[in-house]
């Protein structure tokens, strides 16, 4: 599923591909461990979209900081119904608005996973 979201948003997966890359120059920087040719040679490895697919089906939070980088926000929220159970809800803000999934899901990685499908959507619009 992550996969196709990259390659139906294209500028959205070049964002994310350049964060990512800064992420891993700063990472690289702050070693001095690390041989200057290594890390050259890390720098100039390109990041393909199935790399980050895996990521966003891990861990869709890890991703959260891109959209708040370009002012499309999510905020997840736990709910907790009348019969005690707990459900989980997002809202998506951006140019002043909010853009609020009235689904609930039952885990929180279903959740963060839908607003990302969702923020993708969004962020691709205004790129």
């Amino acid at each position: 599923m992550s996969l196709e979201l990259l390659e139906k948003h294209p500028k959205v997966a070049k964002l994310i591909k350049e964060w990512y890359s800064q992420k891993m120059i700063e990472a690289l920087d702050g070693d001095d461990t690390i041989v200057s040719e290594f890390k050259e040679y890390m720098l100039n490895q390109s990041i393909e979209n199935v790399n980050i697919a895996n990521g966003l089906e891990a861990q869709p939070r890890a991703y959260f900081d891109v959209f708040d980088d370009n002012k499309v926000y999510i905020s997840i929220e736990i709910i907790k119904m009348s019969d005690g159970t707990v459900n989980w809800q997002n809202i998506i803000s951006y140019d002043d608005m909010n853009d609020t999934n009235i689904y609930f899901w039952e885990t929180r990685k279903q959740c963060e996973t839908d607003a990302i499908t969702r923020a993708f959507t969004i962020l691709e619009k205004r790129l």
